[in-house]
């Protein structure tokens, strides 16, 4: 399979890329935007919105055949920003969930607290019929790449033993292991949080 990797572009599908953030996380998305459709309709204004952590500039995709074989975020230094997120609820006249603010205040505390400094890889999946072809491989190599002489963080659910495996085989090691979101009003979920550290120089 011959892959591309670049940043979402406006031309781009966006129906698609929201369907896949949504997909990669079975807790904070649902919590965020209530249904799928409701979703759908938020993160597709929210790629177009420049204070949005969902903005185009922060995904990139892996395409095959001019299709979106799949998505990864890159995080540098981005800002958790409620107020836009809440706007495009408005705007696009969808009821904020009553779980909202509790994956606000995760977000909040993540991005503005946890993750302030050092790049971040986060919502990496690949599309279904894409599977098992080396697209996320693709990604993580090419994250790796753009990352340059910064380490390179991400978190992942304890139990997903596929993917910690794969982050292994790219040079990723558990730093901690910790409690993460595990949906509203439910109790936390065992994660861990991994590493790419970037070649010394000298």
């Amino acid at each position: 399979m011959e892959l591309e990797f670049r940043r979402v572009l406006k031309k781009d599908d966006y129906r698609t890329i929201a369907y896949l953030i949504y997909h990669t996380d079975p807790f904070i998305y649902s919590d965020l935007f209530g249904d799928y459709e409701s979703a759908e309709r938020v993160i597709m204004r929210l790629l177009d919105t420049e204070k949005s952590i969902f903005h185009r500039n922060n995904y990139y995709v892996a395409i095959s055949n001019e299709d979106i074989a799949g998505i990864a975020a890159f995080y540098n230094k981005v800002e958790w920003d409620s107020w836009s997120v809440e706007e495009a609820f408005y705007l696009e006249s969808v009821k904020i969930p009553e779980s909202f603010s509790a994956a606000s205040e995760y977000f909040d505390f993540t991005f503005n607290h946890a993750m302030k400094f050092g790049v971040n890889a986060c919502n990496i999946i690949v599309a279904e019929k894409c599977r098992r072809h080396g697209v996320a491989s693709f990604l993580l190599d090419n994250l790796i790449k753009i990352s340059g002489k910064m380490d390179l963080e991400l978190n992942v659910l304890a139990n997903n033993t596929p993917a910690i495996e794969l982050y292994k085989k790219h040079g990723f090691e558990v730093i901690k292991k910790f409690k993460d979101y595990g949906g509203y009003k439910n109790d936390p979920v065992d994660c861990f949080n991994m590493i790419h550290e970037a070649p010394k120089e000298g």
